[in-house]
């Protein structure tokens, strides 16, 4: 095992993590007994900078979908900072993201849950599929 791979198992996604965490306090009730169905077990094992951008590339293309284009304005800086991450990381191959810009892309994935849950209903928010994304992540991370 690696160093870094030492360090990775020490220090656990705290992006993964949290996004269930704070969904729990967003969603009503009957939501929260769907989370709870979900196994959770490997969500500490995943790496935050793939949870960040899992997150905030689900709010871009969420919002950019025809049936919940009104709440595109949500991700506009998202999706400009997700480019200049791109263009940075692209330019010198490898970028260590800062935490920022992870808390961002989780931040930004909560609010859409949020803004679409309370306006079209929970259903329509379909947090369920970023966190099919993150417990698939996370799975993948515990193969390794």
């Amino acid at each position: 095992m690696t160093h870094q791979q030492e360090c990775e198992q020490q220090n656990p996604s705290s992006i993964a993590e949290l996004f269930v965490f704070e969904l729990k306090k967003l969603l009503p009730p009957d939501q929260i007994a769907k989370l709870d169905t979900y196994d959770l077990s490997n969500l500490h094992v995943a790496k935050d900078y793939k949870i960040g951008y899992l997150c905030a590339k689900w709010a871009i293309d969420t919002t950019a979908d025809q049936k919940h284009g009104e709440f595109k304005h949500l991700t506009a800086k998202l999706e400009k900072l997700l480019q200049t991450v791109k263009e940075v990381e692209w330019e010198v191959h490898f970028v260590a993201i800062p935490k920022s810009v992870e808390m961002t892309g989780l931040n930004e994935a909560l609010t859409v849950i949020k803004q679409i849950g309370k306006s079209k209903g929970w259903q329509e928010s379909d947090w369920e599929s970023l966190l099919k994304q993150i417990i698939a992540e996370s799975d993948e991370q515990s193969k390794q």
